[in-house]
């Protein structure tokens, strides 16, 4: 599976080099004259997956204290399977910044990375016409290399760094310089360079433990269910251990992932979690719920813990004037009125609904709230009222938004009521989708051999955490498909009511740009599934797209 991070991560660039070589001339040596590669970068990543299109360095040429040089021959040896040869400059007047006076090579001069013999740079640099022989310090020429390779990050033991290196090497066969007349001059071959690239291990943290109760507040004689929510921080969970302390009794096994205990009292009872992960590590949460006794009437009105897409909520709105879970078009309700007396169910009663549209998404309110509807339903033998709607499927955002739901009864001559507040809208929403190169950064034109990368953008109103399948496809100018992935992302922060939580997910080696593709504009697709469609599989929301340029530049 392609690794898909909801947050940037970060190069930090360091290569290490040392003094090359030190030339003198053959009339009068000075031992300080050297030609050396200026000290760069070396390679260093925790967690960003390198592809052969990516991070790229400059080596420096840099010559200190010569006196009449003319001309060299430059042999420098790499490993061409870690490294590739991107381009090289040769640069007339050392003395100024080479970014100032970047030339092409003369006739005369030659640049050959000599693809019959794999890794060499091969340079045999003349001073141009109407230069003298070069006498000072500065950069004569830059080498820009590509990392073809990197070392994985997920290893034998994840503690370990893991490092791959190659010496940026001179022949000393081959590296020769010449004063103005064309003599030789004389030099030493010190230290060479090299380049480096370590992958750092990751350490597993410690689980997470957390755990919802099935109702806010309990009431003596109630039955109280926990559920274990608890996230892994490396590997999976793999055992549970809850504990009570207070007026409670345990009604189920106490090393599962759902606990149940009744409530035999008045007062607060304490439940703690502990969960353990594969990696031997564990985390602890503890968590307190009221027992309350009834006396006279209780009224509350919740939803129905339905599902979406096979995936249940418990935010169903328990209590009194709580929010509950966020509602998605064409979802299909109960809403319920719990009638009791002194804890005993009330038969019979009529209970009056209704459900209110009051707010945009924004939160901005609507001029005039918009009943959706208004029902009457009848407490059954267990003190229940019910009715029912389905969400409708919103036309152009109509109904998206802020919403009520409302309910009332008289019960012995006092009315009661409860509400209920609930977002509208899509659980998960994409807002937009930007192309972007191996860096992260926003790129709009590709090429063959290339690696195309989005960074997507969503936002969820659910309180519960959500599942997502986001799926890539990409079309090039003549809407032919030429490549998707398909990643899982865990929207794990959950949001509450009127606070959504926005996501950037940023997916940086999608689709790989294949050598049969039509040159011109592409356009990138991203849907997000609650599955593969296949799996059953259903959209959450609709797909986002964003037009990218596709281009044609040779065989690599």
């Amino acid at each position: 599976m392609k690794k898909v991070k909801l947050l940037n991560a970060f190069l930090i660039v360091t290569l290490l080099v040392t003094t090359i070589a030190v030339f003198a001339p053959s009339v009068s040596a000075a031992p300080g004259q050297e030609i050396s590669v200026l000290p760069a970068t070396k390679i260093y990543s925790t967690d960003i997956p390198c592809h052969y299109n990516g991070t790229t360095f400059d080596v420096d040429l840099y010559i200190t204290n010569v006196t009449g040089l003319g001309t060299y021959d430059f042999w420098l040896y790499y490993n061409d399977t870690l490294l590739e040869v991107t381009q090289v400059l040769i640069d007339t007047d050392p003395a100024n910044p080479l970014t100032a006076t970047q030339v092409a090579p003369a006739a005369s001069d030659r640049v050959d990375t000599d693809a019959s013999v794999p890794g060499i740079v091969k340079m045999d640099i003349v001073w141009k016409a109407g230069v003298p022989t070069y006498t000072g310090n500065g950069v004569c020429a830059r080498i820009t290399f590509k990392i073809i390779y990197c070392p994985p990050q997920i290893i034998a033991d994840p503690q370990e760094n893991n490092t791959v290196s190659c010496a940026l090497e001179f022949d000393e066969t081959w590296t020769k310089a010449f004063d103005g007349l064309g003599d030789p001059m004389y030099y030493d071959v010190f230290n060479d360079g090299y380049y480096e690239y370590t992958t750092e291990g990751t350490v597993p943290g410690a689980p997470v433990a957390n755990f919802v109760f099935s109702k806010p507040v309990a009431y003596v004689g109630d039955s109280i269910t926990c559920t274990s929510t608890s996230t892994p921080n490396g590997g999976s969970i793999t055992a549970y251990l809850w504990a009570i302390a207070g007026p409670a009794t345990m009604t189920s096994a106490n090393n599962g992932a759902v606990m149940t205990f009744d409530c035999t009292g008045l007062g607060w009872v304490d439940v703690t979690l502990t969960v353990w992960d594969s990696e031997g590590m564990n985390g602890t949460t503890m968590k307190s719920i009221e027992q309350k006794e009834l006396v006279g009437a209780f009224f509350d009105l919740t939803r129905s813990p339905t599902q979406f897409c096979g995936q249940t909520t418990t935010a169903i709105g328990e209590g009194e004037n709580v929010s509950c879970d966020a509602l998605s078009p064409d979802l299909n309700v109960t809403l319920f009125v719990e009638v009791k007396w002194n804890g005993k169910p009330v038969n019979h009663v009529l209970v009056a609904f209704e459900v209110i549209w009051f707010a945009y998404p924004d939160g901005e309110p609507l001029d005039v709230p918009e009943c959706v509807l208004y029902r009457t339903g009848e407490t059954d033998k267990d003190g229940i009222a019910r009715i029912w709607f389905r969400v409708p499927t919103p036309c152009e955002g109509m109904m998206f938004g802020k919403w009520y739901a409302y309910a009332s009864a008289k019960v012995q001559e006092v009315k009661q009521e409860d509400w209920m507040y609930f977002d509208v809208g899509y659980l998960v929403e994409l807002e937009a989708v930007v192309t972007t190169g191996f860096d992260g950064q926003p790129e709009d034109t590709f090429e063959y051999c290339e690696w195309i990368g989005v960074t997507v953008y969503l936002k969820t109103i659910s309180m519960m955490p959500k599942y997502v399948k986001l799926i890539v496809v990409v079309y090039d100018d003549c809407d032919v498909p030429i490549g998707q992935d398909i990643s899982g992302v865990w929207l794990t922060e959950t949001a509450t009511y009127c606070h959504p939580v926005e996501y950037i997910i940023i997916w940086q080696d999608a689709v790989h740009v294949p050598q049969w593709f039509y040159a011109g504009e592409g356009k990138v697709y991203v849907s997000a599934f609650t599955d593969i469609p296949s799996e059953c599989g259903v959209p959450y929301c609709p797909e986002v797209s964003t037009g990218i340029a596709l281009e044609w530049t040779g065989w690599p």
